[in-house]
């Protein structure tokens, strides 16, 4: 399938983000949350040196990886075995630092795809059945040894996200069989106008997930909520410079997992400020809403309270928990949709209250 074959779908009645929405004015407020208040109204002095220390502990680490363009580095790269990996990594952090891949964009080069991307951060388009078997054929493999996998951490307890996919090397199959297809369809010329640079698939990651995984429903366990904030699980990923495409590989409905995204969400006002303190306390755990990581979040200064996996602290009664639920796009389709979305806009997974999701997480950048 050619790029110019290429239907690209939206939903009928989308309703953009507002643009004049700053994440400043708009996140949680924190001293009106029930789980938050009393914790920040008692911290201690020794509580809010710790929560300094611990934040700042992994910001050098963290900006050294914005400057090298991490989240651009294939897995292979980042974790080199051979010497040719290694030469790569060498020459991919070159390219990264002094972005030598950066590219000005002509209207001609703009699709279908990357119109959609500019205007919602989000669309879908289906792929060919031929394509699809290609991919099918190619995934089995590393979709049993996942599916095993899951089985040896079959509880609750024992399972987290990270325990649900798997992630491809760049000489699988697999690997190899999206990377021709991605670009036969146009997605990574698309992606590369979005980012205004030459992008290239990154990473392939294989995700399988029921309703036995409750990582998402698990939040502020000493709490007893009657139910989850209409919010819950929405975040955007503060780090960006990338996109990702998701691939159904079963069919989604709105019980097994829809991905959901907010229209229009990328183009939110947010400082580049405000990203990093969002990534630190990602990266250093305290976006978890457990009893210790909100202690040591709630002991932090006003400015530093500040998540990319917000969600969970929004109110219902909100403005922007009601801008994000007018706005929300919940994507069930047929095996064979990909969904392909700007990482900067807010959105959530897969929440499978029943049967089994199987899809293929791929990032571009």
């Amino acid at each position: 399938m050619k790029s110019g074959d290429i239907n690209v779908s939206m939903p009928d009645n989308s309703m953009l983000m507002e643009e004049t929405i700053k994440w400043s004015e708009n996140k949680p407020d924190y001293l009106k949350h029930r789980a938050y208040a009393h914790k920040i109204e008692s911290s201690t002095i020794f509580q809010k040196v710790s929560a300094l220390v611990y934040f700042f502990r992994k910001l050098p680490l963290l900006l050294f990886k914005r400057v090298i363009q991490y989240e651009r580095i294939s897995y292979d790269l980042r974790n080199p075995k051979s010497l040719n990996h290694f030469l790569g990594l060498i020459w991919r952090l070159i390219t990264n630092i002094l972005r030598l891949d950066s590219q000005s964009v002509s209207p001609n080069n703009e699709t279908a795809i990357s119109r959609s991307l500019e205007k919602y951060g989000c669309c879908v388009v289906t792929l060919s059945h031929d394509d699809f078997g290609l991919i099918t054929d190619a995934a089995t493999q590393e979709f049993n040894q996942l599916a095993q996998k899951r089985e040896s951490k079959i509880t609750d307890a024992a399972r987290e996200f990270d325990d649900s996919r798997a992630t491809s090397t760049t000489g699988s199959e697999l690997y190899k069989v999206i990377n021709q297809v991605w670009s036969d369809m146009g997605i990574i010329d698309a992606v590369s106008t979005h980012l205004n640079k030459s992008s290239r698939l990154v990473d392939v990651n294989p995700q399988i997930n029921d309703n036995s995984d409750t990582f998402w429903a698990n939040i502020f366990p000493d709490i007893n909520l009657k139910e989850l904030p209409l919010a819950a699980y929405f975040h955007r990923d503060a780090s960006g410079g990338d996109l990702k495409a998701i691939l159904y590989m079963t069919d989604v409905s709105d019980r097994n997992g829809p991905f959901s995204y907010v229209l229009g969400s990328h183009k939110m006002q947010t400082s580049k400020i405000d990203d990093l303190i969002m990534e630190a306390n990602d990266n250093n755990g305290l976006s978890s809403t457990g009893p210790i990581e909100r202690t040591l979040f709630s002991a932090l200064p006003s400015k530093l309270r500040q998540k990319g996996s917000f969600g969970n602290d929004l109110s219902d009664k909100d403005f922007f928990t009601q801008s994000i639920q007018e706005s929300t796009w919940s994507i069930c389709a047929p095996k064979g949709s990909l969904i392909i979305f700007d990482t900067k806009g807010i959105h959530r997974g897969g929440m499978v209250i029943a049967s089994e999701r199987r899809v293929i997480t791929t990032v571009i950048g």
